[in-house]
């Protein structure tokens, strides 16, 4: 299949990069076995993205490359935005409105209690990894399916319960609430650690390009 769709796209371009029987069978008994242990929603996306980025046939490293889309080609959040929400979500895990089953997943891998308590540069390469794994796992559908929740603002909904959103509105009327759930979610940390301080202090930084004059409380 992979080569029947390699000679409609490519057309003469693929006749001379495999110009004779004996390279063509030698080409697909390689692909064959770089290829084995992907499924066929893998390898139907990667010769979709060829269409836009190979003018030539690709070689074996380039097509394996463009295996698995990113979580926003798929329709799940970034990295950096999984993250965050996995840092909310890991107070509440039970009750919280994940975006989608696979950032639960990922922070339950991480470990909630170590999202909650250790610094961002420690948790963000082990969630990281956690996340694409998942993520690999529902574009094969191997575990999950693709389940989006009724979008509302979980952040919000995580600051109302310690009333940092309610407090900070009443004084900032003028102020996205959207904007201080995010500037305020360190305070669902764990008190008096390093994570915590950390992420109070790219509030901080934060709030000061944004022009927002807030106050952080430890």
């Amino acid at each position: 299949m992979l080569f029947a769709r390699f000679h409609h796209i490519y057309t003469h371009k693929y006749d001379s990069a495999y110009s004779d029987a004996q390279t063509l069978n030698y080409a697909k008994k390689e692909w064959a076995l770089s290829l084995r242990g992907f499924n066929q929603a893998q390898i139907e996306w990667a010769i979709e993205q060829c269409k836009d980025l190979f003018a030539w046939p690709p070689s074996i490293s380039e097509f394996k490359a463009l295996m698995q889309p990113s979580a926003e080609q798929m329709g799940l959040p970034s990295t950096r935005n999984a993250y965050v929400e996995a840092c909310l979500g890991a107070h509440r895990p039970l009750t919280f409105q994940w975006t989608h089953q696979a950032v639960k997943q990922a922070a339950k891998l991480s470990d909630y209690y170590s999202l909650k308590s250790q610094s961002e540069s420690y948790m963000l390469p082990i969630f990281k990894r956690h996340y694409q794994k998942v993520c690999e796992q529902v574009f094969a559908q191997d575990e999950f399916e693709e389940e989006p929740v009724k979008a509302i603002s979980n952040e919000i909904k995580q600051m109302d319960n310690v009333d940092l959103i309610e407090l900070k509105t009443k004084a900032h009327t003028n102020i996205d609430p959207k904007v201080l759930a995010k500037l305020y979610y360190y305070s669902l940390k764990t008190a008096k650690t390093v994570s915590r301080e950390q992420f109070r202090q790219q509030s901080i930084e934060k709030a000061k390009k944004m022009g927002l004059d807030l106050d952080f409380p430890e």
